[in-house]
């Protein structure tokens, strides 16, 4: 546990001990542990225990069994707000909230520090809980807003010369946060050796491992955090040295419950890096280009890493295994973000824009991708890939069309080729463009036949002008791939001959 964590942890218990319920809070601490809760989860508890202690504290209360529905509206007001009045996000105060009411349905009944009957504002808190849903759902989280800032950052601490140990434990911090998709907190409690490895299922590549499951938020249930880039794997092995060289001591980790040389111990010994002082750097090194008004957290470069391998591979399952997550719903949130949805989109737009591929399924993608109210599904995310084939990709996702070229990305085609050229859900390949002249060709025939069949031909009819405009259409994919109207009406004529 670092210094910062320690001050946090003292204040906790001397806040809580000045109230008759900090046995209390810390019995249901203890709850937490044999409930096999995460540390993680057990501390934003603590911090959410704190708040209402003080609440408590404020109203001169020394329990809360007289609290009424009138008092817990005062607290859903005083969860909500700063010092300086100013309104927290749903999110925050519905999660803080959603602590405080976990620990009241722990202890009713069953304390006399609790009220026998809790009268919850269930309306007014589950409208902050479905707000709080809403946003998460709809923001970005921690992403970066600009594609470019996490790289630029990269190169910029790479070239920093480093004034004293701190920032070169911070230079070597970022670098590694830049190359692995690893969570802050897994990264800065890491033990010094064997905390790089082989991956299990990649052995020519490496990963950061831990045996000490207390310091992942998620109990590192899904295997190590792969390094994706040599500036990273530089920096670790430079950490490894420096803490053979000076011979550090373990120290006691309390979230590992174990004692170890860290990997970020500082010369100050017995402390290590904290977040404080990895921040603090960050934002220097953001002043210093130019960039002071950008904000950056460590899980922004997360957000960056996933997408990448989502789109690179094209493969959803091995950005999860990458992320540590123990299921996709969590994965989905990460590539939902604008930085996400940027990648993909210009990924997408590339094919189109290469004459790789035509047809009015590439304005679904583009609607998909551009509306904050819709997640990029398997399909969007597979045609962004640079490593899975046009080919593949139709294979995988698409059935022949019943126009004869082209495929129906949706599952099972309809029966009507006459809206086909003109359906989001059709597309055709540059390869198949030798069968789009057979069909062009056909379809001119029909309509030639049509003509010289009618005594009194208009393209009012139905018919003519559905063909009519398949023709145009079709037409125009064809264009698309750079073929001119001379070429065209070269090949469609070489066919009727």
């Amino acid at each position: 546990m670092n210094q910062e964590d320690v001050g946090k942890e003292y204040c906790l218990t001397i806040a809580v001990s000045i109230q008759s319920g900090g046995d209390i809070a810390r019995e249901f601490r203890e709850h937490l542990k044999r409930s096999n809760s995460l540390d993680y989860y057990i501390r934003k508890a603590g911090s959410a225990l704190h708040k209402f202690f003080k609440w408590l504290d404020q109203h001169g209360e020394s329990d809360a069994s007289s609290l009424e529905y009138e008092d817990f509206l005062d607290l859903f007001d005083y969860i909500s707000k700063n010092n300086d009045g100013e309104e927290f996000s749903a999110k925050y105060t519905g999660n803080n909230l959603l602590h405080i009411k976990l620990f009241f349905d722990w202890g009713k009944g069953s304390h006399t520090f609790f009220p026998t009957y809790v009268d919850w504002p269930s309306d007014l808190y589950s409208g902050i809980h479905r707000e709080a849903q809403e946003e998460t759902y709809s923001g970005d989280g921690l992403a970066f807003d600009d594609p470019n800032f996490p790289m630029l950052m990269k190169e910029a601490i790479e070239n920093y010369h480093p004034e004293d140990d701190v920032e070169v434990l911070c230079c070597a911090f970022w670098l590694i946060i830049a190359s692995s998709p690893v969570r802050k907190t897994y990264l800065l409690n890491l033990q010094a050796e064997e905390c790089m490895l082989p991956l299990p299922n990649a052995p020519s590549a490496v990963g950061l491992y831990s045996p000490y499951s207390g310091i992942e938020k998620a109990k590192h249930r899904n295997g190590q955090f792969p390094i994706i880039d040599s500036a990273g794997l530089r920096a670790v092995e430079f950490l490894q040295k420096r803490s053979s060289d000076k011979a550090f001591r373990p120290i006691r980790n309390e979230r590992a419950d174990a004692s170890y040389v860290h990997l970020f111990l500082l010369e100050k010994y017995p402390w290590i890096l904290n977040e404080r002082q990895i921040y603090r750097f960050f934002d220097k090194i953001a002043e210093f280009i130019g960039h002071g008004d950008k904000k950056g957290k460590a899980h922004g470069y997360r957000h960056y890493l996933i997408t990448h391998i989502a789109i690179e591979t094209g493969n959803s399952e091995l950005a999860r295994l990458a992320a540590g997550h123990e299921n996709q719903t969590m994965l989905n949130r990460y590539l939902r973000s604008n930085l996400s949805r940027q990648a993909l989109l210009f990924a997408t737009i590339k094919k189109y824009q290469d004459g790789e591929i035509a047809g009015r399924f590439i304005w679904r993608i583009f609607e998909a991708l551009a509306s904050e109210q819709t997640e990029p599904d398997e399909l969007i995310k597979a045609l962004g890939s640079e490593e899975l084939s046009l080919d593949e990709f139709f294979a995988k996702f698409g059935l022949p069309a019943p126009t004869g070229v082209g495929r129906c990305l949706i599952q099972g085609a309809c029966l009507f080729e006459a809206k086909c050229f003109s359906c989001h859900h059709f597309a055709i390949r540059k390869s198949e463009a030798a069968q789009a002249f057979h069909t062009l060709a056909r379809l001119t025939k029909d309509m030639w036949n049509m003509m010289r069949g009618s005594r009194d031909f208009t393209t009012k009819n139905a018919k003519a002008a559905g063909l009519a405009t398949q023709i145009a259409l079709l037409g125009d994919m064809i264009r698309h791939f750079g073929y001119s109207d001379e070429q065209i009406q070269i090949e469609v004529i070489s066919r009727l001959v």
